[in-house]
Parts: C-alpha cells; sequence; structure tokens
C-alpha cells in the first residue's frame, strides 16, 4: 500500500470532534476522522485518553487493537462501537 493514501500517516495525535459525552457505551473507540489510526479510550469515570496506531496500522473495533490497514473496514467503525457494550458485563 502507499502511504497517506492506503492509511493515514499520523505522526500525532491530531484534534478531532471525537468526545467520551456523546458514547453510549465505556471502553475502546476507532476515530474514523482519522481514518482509525487514533482509537479512544473512554473509562467509567468519564475520562477520555487517546492514542496513535503506528504507521500501517490502524485500530480494529472488532479485535479492540491496531492491525495491518488492510485488515480493516474503518468505515464500518461507529457501527461497531456497540461491541463494547460486552466489556462491562
Amino acid at each position: 500500500g502507499y502511504p497517506g493514501i492506503d492509511y493515514p500517516t499520523y505522526s500525532t495525535i491530531p484534534e478531532t470532534s471525537f468526545t467520551c459525552k456523546n458514547q453510549r457505551y465505556k471502553g475502546f473507540f476507532g476515530d474514523p476522522e482519522t481514518s482509525c489510526q487514533v482509537w479512544h479510550y473512554c473509562d467509567l469515570n468519564g475520562g477520555q485518553a487517546s492514542f496513535l496506531c503506528p504507521n500501517g496500522t490502524i485500530f480494529s473495533q472488532v479485535g479492540l487493537t491496531c492491525d495491518w490497514w488492510f485488515n480493516v473496514r474503518c468505515s464500518s467503525t461507529p457501527q461497531l462501537y456497540v461491541l463494547n457494550e460486552r466489556l462491562y458485563k
């Protein structure tokens, strides 16, 4: 693949509109505004922490880990946020 075309190559976490306040569940969330290279953790106390996957990888909402860009469909990430429900049962 081609860096910056097939997958993002951020070196720092950019500002996005993601906020834990808008999420129904606590847990892990890939950020589509960064083509899922950035992911956020929303904790049980309302805190938010953001992380950057290494170049060539993006956040897999199914596996809750960074995976090779060709293994993940970032466009379906928001529909998979509900998978966080299983974490705190």
